[in-house]
């Protein structure tokens, strides 16, 4: 989930881009869980806020 929508439940159009995005990852991951080895803390989302990012999936085109 976006972070706006963990911290406030609010949800808009960026809200849907950002859910978007982690659906495309997990296809080309081949349903691997996203963050699967970080605990859903304040520290966690704070990072998230900060500027921490999925890494690209190895099987993901170049052209994404």
């Amino acid at each position: 989930m976006a972070p706006e929508t963990l911290l406030n439940s609010q949800f808009s159009e960026k809200s849907d881009v950002w859910g978007f995005g982690v659906t495309v990852w997990e296809i080309y991951s081949l349903a691997e869980t996203p963050q699967a080895a970080q605990e859903w803390t304040e520290e966690f989302l704070s990072s998230i806020e900060s500027g921490l990012r999925l890494e690209k999936p190895v099987r993901c085109p170049q052209e994404l």
